[in-house]
């Protein structure tokens, strides 16, 4: 059993200006992750599954507000939990997950919502250069000031493919220049840059 169990507090306004409000936020998180044996007797092709659960409770407020500030106030609460399971079997992982989240703002500037998430995934990985997934997730999504529901559906996919297994055999070196958006292979003879 893997557990983590983390509180943070933090401000903002660290320059202390007179001007600006100063607002805080405490944030308590919790995982719990537990992984079985890899399964026998029939059930092999589950694999070894792991089930986790995790969650926060978050916190936003005002420390100071400054004599004649006309902005909104900042005073909310949010909440997350998530219980999931996951398995994976030779090349193959899949696994299912629910999520409920919750945001209440006891200024009355914002909706207090609800959010149901229920998700699903799959993988598969050649485990030496190439690995494709995807899954959806549901979203059931509740405004408790209107009490409108809406409902959304999430795609995703994700493909990792390593193009060249030896990036730089023995006839070059390998430069990396810090810019913003890319890195230079240049080999030892002159005439190729490779811009990734």
């Amino acid at each position: 059993l893997a557990t983590n169990l983390q509180y943070v507090y933090e401000t903002n306004n660290v320059d202390d200006l007179e001007a600006v409000p100063t607002g805080s936020l405490q944030n308590l998180s919790l995982s719990l992750n537990y992984t079985f044996d890899p399964l026998t007797d029939g059930f092999e092709w589950l694999g070894t599954p792991n089930v986790y659960l995790s969650g926060f409770v978050a916190e936003m407020g005002r420390v100071d507000t400054p004599a004649g500030y006309l902005g909104p106030d900042t005073d909310n609460l949010t909440t997350s939990l998530t219980l999931g399971g996951n398995t994976s079997y030779g090349n193959w992982s899949w696994g299912v997950s629910h999520t409920l989240s919750t945001y209440a703002d006891r200024t009355g500037v914002s909706s207090d919502t609800i959010n149901n998430g229920t998700g699903i995934n799959l993988n598969w990985t050649d485990y030496d250069r190439f690995s494709i997934g995807g899954g959806a997730q549901l979203n059931v999504f509740e405004d408790r000031d209107t009490n409108k529901i809406s409902y959304g559906t999430n795609f995703y996919t994700d493909i990792s493919a390593e193009i060249m297994k030896d990036p730089c055999p023995e006839f070059c070196h390998i430069t990396v220049i810090r810019l913003p958006v890319e890195a230079v292979i240049v080999p030892k003879f002159d005439g190729l840059i490779l811009k990734l």
